[in-house]
């Protein structure tokens, strides 16, 4: 069975032209109506420019941990996987606060981080922040495209290195995942108190995906919230805000016209 260390060859190998992520914007908020579809190739490219930037502004390396607080997103997808590429320790859950690098959406989370910090900004095509950045602090949507398209790591993990520290565990590079050759589409956002279980849920099926040959629909719903921990963001009306963009009725559209297969919960 293949492994969080062995996610990044896996990837590679297939063919990079096919999707590996599509992410559907329904919760109401500024990106609400977005379909954004990343291919392998897109999807590395944005890892290694994150993987850059782990390396070479922060100096992250096997043993540092790099903090999401961020909704279930694309966005989340390749930090998550620079941060593996990188050899360093992902980190979900309230201990992601406390990381040696936290990446976020929210610039008060941003700002009171007690080590370095990146501002995300969902929106697809954002160029910039469209707040003020704090301090100190990564704008990712002006920095991030400036680091290189290819990503060499200086080192890896080592034997028993934790690759992610989630909210229910960790989980060891070695560690084996259940690889998924299937295109799943996840349904996030439909409970006002989930955002780091969606987070950890849609991290989970991005991985099983690209561990084998599938790719995975995200449809985020309800209210936009920060994905922080803690967070209970704002009930949103769950499925009905999918309804009526793009020619595409509900999740059953969005399931037919992906050619997907709708699953729940945790993978």
């Amino acid at each position: 069975m293949p492994t969080l260390r062995e996610l990044l060859p896996a990837l590679q190998s297939r063919d990079v032209s096919q999707p590996a992520i599509t992410c559907y914007d329904r919760t109401g908020g500024a990106t609400h109506g977005e379909r954004i579809e990343l291919s392998g190739r897109v999807l590395l490219t944005w890892a290694s420019k994150a993987g850059n930037a782990l390396q070479d502004e922060w100096s992250l390396e096997p043993g540092s941990t790099v903090g999401l607080a961020l909704p279930a997103h694309w966005r989340a997808g390749y930090w998550a996987l620079a941060t593996w590429w990188a050899g360093a320790t992902l980190v979900t859950g309230a201990e992601a606060l406390e990381a040696d690098l936290l990446v976020t959406d929210d610039p008060t989370l941003a700002a009171e981080a007690p080590g370095d910090a990146v501002l995300v900004t969902l929106a697809g095509l954002a160029r910039s922040h469209p707040g003020p950045v704090p301090a100190g602090v990564m704008d990712e949507a002006r920095e991030l495209a400036t680091y290189g398209d290819r990503f060499d790591a200086l080192d890896s993990p080592g034997p028993g290195a934790v690759a992610w520290r989630r909210s229910d565990g960790t989980r060891l590079y070695d560690d084996p995942l259940r690889a998924d050759d299937r295109r799943t589409c996840l349904v996030v956002g439909e409970e006002a108190v989930r955002h780091t279980a969606d987070l950890e849920d849609a991290l989970d099926r991005m991985v099983r995906g690209w561990s084998g040959d599938g790719s995975l629909v995200l449809v985020r719903t309800g209210a936009p919230g920060s994905g922080g921990p803690g967070d209970p963001g704002v009930a949103g009306d769950g499925l009905a805000g999918v309804a009526g963009i793009d020619g595409i009725d509900g999740i059953d559209g969005i399931v037919e016209a992906e050619r997907a297969e709708l699953v729940r919960g945790p993978a």
